[in-house]
């Protein structure tokens, strides 16, 4: 897998992650890990080229909770786009990081264009 530093993607890779929470805090600030009760983020993860000149762009996330499974559905609280909302994206989140949960296939031609992982936890 190489780095958003190289090749293609050069230094304007363009992908663009949110995650929202309840109460209006646009993000939860670094505290000690707790059974539940916590937030989960997506994460980017780098880029490799398909032998076809296609693009996967490679997905993981971080549960904050040590103990708590979190469940958002596909729908609207936990889409990607542009395109279909489910692209494979995990509607389990299981506790701590992971790691290459999945990709998103962009054409040869993608070049600065974005993709948002939208996923929306308490």
């Amino acid at each position: 897998m190489r780095g958003a530093r190289n090749g293609f993607f050069g230094g304007l890779i363009s992908i663009a992650m949110t995650a929202a929470v309840s109460a209006g805090l646009a993000q939860t600030p670094l505290a000690p890990s707790t059974p539940s009760g916590q937030t989960a983020t997506p994460a980017f993860e780098g880029w490799y080229k398909n032998a076809d000149g296609t693009f996967s762009l490679s997905f993981g996330y971080f549960n904050r909770n040590t103990a708590e499974v979190l469940s958002v559905p596909t729908g609207l609280d936990n889409f990607i786009s542009p395109g279909d909302a489910n692209q494979g994206q995990p509607t389990f989140f299981y506790p701590r990081r992971h790691w290459g949960v999945f990709a998103v296939k962009v054409p040869a031609d993608f070049g600065t264009k974005k993709v948002v992982w939208t996923l929306k936890v308490r």
